[in-house]
């Protein structure tokens, strides 16, 4: 089976050079200072089997979200509650996606044998209730339906009372809802549903990550909220001891770090993405597509997406080709916001290779 290409490999290049990766849409400012300061002192903990129910990171996630534990399943990250999710619910039947998004859940639902619909929408990513219903009463026999909100590549976002729609009309016509908010903290509160507002749709299965938020990539955690009943079945196919001691611990201090660390981020990543998106709006070389999330979504217009990601890479700067996205192409690239003297170091790089 074809596995997905992510951002993020750094590892074959960082023995040679320092490496600026822009291919992971990592939080800028890294990890939170409790978060390091906590795993630097509590080392001991690896020599004790962790926690399998993760019990007091739930009740901390619970606690923020103002629902149950119980609605709660802490995961080796996101990426393993998309295959518990396809897992369960997905073998032998029907996955609807719409392209270009994140690549693992097409390649999830394959892993479990199941069909995938792929529709089509551009690098725009605008997804409207009309086309969901439609797409949904056309395909007869659609057993999940896959959003990604921000979307990965594009940065578009569905309304919150356009997902709600989409939510009753999915559980209406039973289909389950998989609803991937790894990117969510980086929107503010009016652009997006609360869990609990969701919650009230039995179909509907909402993947977190502390990945991005956090930047925590190499400690592999995140968590999903949905129903007891759905819960309860993803954790009866999730392997015991899936997420380890040092994750669990760097998550709990993580959300004890929660609003000032993640306003701040909110705030310096705004900003920053300004300053790109202006670099690169002048001239007619690169088109440069909206987007609500950290990272921006480029066009290259004369160029090959492969060929400057190389030209870059011998910079010392990595970037996401997106030449492997479903529905894109090989004039996309996609860059992560980072700190100033590292976009503007991105910015004139990439400008030299277009020629600009």
């Amino acid at each position: 089976m074809h596995k997905p290409v992510h951002g993020g490999d750094v590892w074959p290049y960082i023995t040679q050079r320092r490496i600026l990766d822009f291919s992971s849409n990592v939080n800028p400012l890294g990890p939170p200072k409790e978060v390091i300061e906590a795993l630097l002192n509590e080392l001991w903990r690896v020599q004790y089997y962790p926690d399998p129910e993760c019990s007091e990171l739930r009740t901390r996630i619970a606690e923020i979200e103002a629902i149950s534990p119980e609605n709660v399943l802490v995961c080796n990250g996101s990426m393993e509650a998309i295959y518990l999710f396809s897992s369960v619910f997905l073998r032998g039947k029907t996955a609807l996606v719409f392209n270009p998004t994140f690549e693992e859940y097409e390649a999830s639902a394959r892993a479990y044998d199941a069909r995938v619909v792929n529709v089509f929408l551009g690098p725009k990513y605008s997804l409207t209730y009309h086309l969901v219903k439609e797409k949904l009463q056309a395909l007869n026999g659609v057993s999940a339906l896959f959003l990604c909100n921000p979307n990965n590549p594009t940065g578009s976002i569905i309304e919150p009372d356009i997902l709600s729609e989409i939510a009753q009309l999915t559980c209406s016509l039973g289909v389950m809802l998989f609803i991937d908010e790894t990117f969510i903290d980086f929107l503010s509160a009016n652009l997006r549903l609360r869990a609990a507002e969701l919650l009230g749709y039995p179909n509907v299965v909402i993947a977190r990550s502390m990945t991005k938020s956090y930047c925590l990539p190499g400690l592999r955690i995140g968590y999903c909220i949905a129903s007891r009943e759905v819960i309860e079945r993803l954790n009866a196919v999730k392997p015991t001891w899936s997420v380890n001691a040092l994750a669990q611990l760097a998550a709990i201090k993580a959300l004890e770090s929660s609003e000032k660390y993640l306003e701040k981020s909110r705030k310096i990543i705004e900003s920053e993405k300004l300053f790109l998106r202006e670099a690169f709006s002048k001239g007619d070389k690169i088109v440069v597509y909206p987007s609500y999330a950290n990272f921006l979504l480029l066009e290259l217009k004369e160029h090959d997406s492969d060929v400057v990601k190389r030209q870059l890479l011998k910079k010392g700067i990595l970037v996401r080709s997106c030449s492997s996205f479903k529905g894109l192409g090989s004039r996309y690239l996609r860059i992560a916001v980072r700190l100033r003297w590292e976009n503007e170091l991105l910015a004139l790089s990439l400008k030299q290779a277009l020629g600009m």
